[in-house]
C-alpha cells in the first residue's frame, strides 16, 4: 500500500469552459447577458454551447484575443466566449493550432 501511495500522482487537468456561439440561439443568449442582471436561466441556455479547454490552450487563446469575456463589467470572467468562429469545427471542436483559421475581419479593431 505504501508503494501505491508513493507512486500515485494526480494528473493536473484543469478545464476552462468557453462558450462557442455557433447558432442564433447562442448568439441571442450572449447578447442578453449584456443587459440582464440575473444569469441562471441564460447560463442553462448556454450550457450546450460550452467547450472545455485545457488551461494552457485557454490561456494561449485568451492572450491571442480569440477568447473574450462577455460583459466583464457585470460578470467578470464568468462567461468566456470564442470570438473567432473560424477556430471551431462542429465535428472536432476548437482548433487553436492553425492561426490561419482566424478570419481576417476579426483581426481589425
Amino acid at each position: 500500500m505504501e508503494t501505491l501511495a508513493a507512486e500515485f500522482r494526480m494528473i493536473d487537468s484543469v478545464q476552462m469552459p468557453v462558450i462557442v456561439p455557433y447558432d442564433d440561439d447562442a448568439r441571442n443568449a450572449l447578447e442578453a447577458l449584456k443587459f440582464t442582471k440575473g444569469c441562471v436561466r441564460l447560463a442553462r441556455r448556454l450550457q450546450p454551447y460550452l467547450v472545455q479547454l485545457g488551461r494552457k490552450e485557454f490561456d494561449a487563446l485568451y492572450k491571442a484575443g480569440a477568447i473574450a469575456p462577455v460583459n466583464p463589467g457585470d460578470w467578470g470572467d464568468q462567461f468566456m466566449q470564442l470570438v473567432h468562429p473560424g477556430l471551431y469545427h462542429p465535428d472536432y471542436g476548437i482548433n487553436s493550432d492553425d492561426p490561419g483559421l482566424i478570419e481576417a475581419d476579426h483581426l481589425c479593431w
